[in-house]
């Protein structure tokens, strides 16, 4: 039970990314959330290196959870992010979703699932890798989410309204 999702971050478009460390979300791993996770994360103008983006997006996520659940960090081929809530999301070092994706098991019982790591599996036609949709802005659900994020994260670093309301409309107005 639970909203789950797995967010990794790639240098660029068609990286192999099971390598790669990932943020695993027990809870608000739907496209909405994770929309915004990265939208404030874009506020905060966190975009790095993929090491240190990924690190402050973790934060961000951490910050809105509190608490000791419903987070989680590992390598992305050893987490559970062949869901059947949301999945993997795949995203640039700027917090853009490059894709959110699921894998299509085709035959469990094939004698070399058990020997072949996922990457070989897509390669061997076992698994399919399947696009997912990604839900569109919504300003106002938007907007109450950000403030949310927002309000728990450490004072000196919180937005007042009219600037949450400006950066979201600056970011989205090509979306």
């Amino acid at each position: 039970m639970g909203n789950r999702a797995v967010i990794t971050m790639v240098e660029k478009e068609g990286e192999n990314f099971f390598d790669n460390a990932g943020i695993y979300l027990h809870w608000n791993g739907g496209s909405e959330s994770v929309r915004n996770f990265l939208l404030y994360a874009k506020m905060q103008n966190m975009e790095h290196c993929q090491d240190y983006a990924l690190a402050r997006l973790t934060q961000v996520i951490g910050n809105y959870f509190g608490g000791t659940l419903s987070i989680g960090i590992g390598v992305v081929k050893e987490m559970d992010f062949n869901n059947s809530d949301n999945g993997l999301y795949i995203v640039d070092n700027r917090f853009n979703i490059i894709e959110n994706v699921s894998f299509i098991e085709h035959d469990e019982n094939d004698p070399l699932w058990d020997e072949l790591p996922l990457i070989k599996l897509l390669e061997a036609g076992i698994m399919e890798k399947v696009q997912r949709d990604i839900e569109p802005y919504d300003k106002e659900f938007d907007i109450q989410f950000l403030k949310d994020i927002n309000s728990s994260q450490p004072k000196q670093y919180q937005f007042n309204v009219r600037t949450m309301r400006k950066l979201y409309k600056e970011l989205t107005a090509t979306k």
